[in-house]
């Protein structure tokens, strides 16, 4: 089942990738590079963060820096559910992703997934 989920989540993010490529790769939210490098982190999340049909991931604390041909995403990132004993959780983690645009589109050329330890 869970690769099914993580199957059409692929499919859908290549769909929309497709979208933001055609329109001269902008997403299809904004035409700000700051809020198409969100899109596009959020779509980078979905695709490899495993996120189980019972969990949720909640993406806050959002900083994106732009330098020229290039774009720096950060957040952190809670992940919650709920155990089979009924009780709730939530990881924290921190998300970072790389980007560089080439060819007038932005392309992710790093990404890192960590837990937050306290």
């Amino acid at each position: 089942m869970k690769r099914v989920v993580v199957v059409a989540g692929l499919i859908a993010v290549l769909s929309v990738v497709a979208s933001a490529q055609a329109a001269g790769g902008r997403s299809p939210q904004s035409g700000k590079p700051d809020q198409e490098i969100i899109s596009l982190s959020r779509q980078f999340a979905d695709e490899t963060i495993l996120i189980r049909q019972d969990e949720t991931l909640d993406i806050h604390d959002i900083r994106v820096r732009i330098r020229g041909n290039t774009a720096k995403f950060t957040s952190r990132a809670d992940k919650r559910g709920q155990e089979a004993s009924g009780r709730a959780y939530t990881h924290p983690h921190r998300l970072t992703v790389e980007y560089v645009r080439r060819e007038g589109r932005w392309q992710a050329v790093r990404g890192q997934w960590g837990k937050v330890t306290k």
